[in-house]
């Protein structure tokens, strides 16, 4: 008779941080999780969660970091003040700002987009604005 291999099942909690992070999109709560598993959600997270569900949710650079790295080649965290999350919002406006296109593109999404990446830009750094874009409506969405 042969031999059956024994079942192993992953530790409760190992299985409870990938509920969670299977879960975050439509539960964005880390509730009173400890640190160190909210740090091992975080760390299995999907970088493409909606920007106001992440940019809202999630404060960890490594999950910052592991974004911009995915979309970006050439990256200067010290640029802006050595923080991902403020280099990801920086540089995700100067593009989204940079490829308007008010034919395509709808400028409610845009001022959405500006208003809500207030909180987490300092500087942004154009170097074109070929819709000509009015600038007054990026000083009305981005000035606090």
């Amino acid at each position: 008779m042969a031999a059956i291999a024994p079942f192993i099942v992953a530790p409760l909690k190992d299985l409870c941080v990938k509920e969670v992070a299977a879960n975050f999109e439509n539960t964005p709560d880390f509730g009173p999780l400890p640190d160190k598993y909210v740090k091992k959600v975080v760390d299995i997270l999907p970088i493409d969660l909606p920007l106001e569900l992440a940019g809202t949710s999630i404060n960890d650079e490594d999950y910052w970091k592991r974004r911009c790295c995915a979309r970006w080649s050439t990256l200067e965290v010290t640029a802006h003040a050595a923080s991902w999350k403020q280099l990801y919002f920086e540089r995700n406006l100067e593009d989204a700002l940079e490829q308007y296109d008010p034919a395509i593109n709808s400028i409610d999404d845009l001022r959405r987009l500006m208003t809500y990446s207030r909180r987490f830009v300092q500087t942004i750094r154009l170097r074109q604005l070929p819709s000509h874009l009015d600038l007054n409506i990026m000083f009305d969405c981005m000035i606090k």
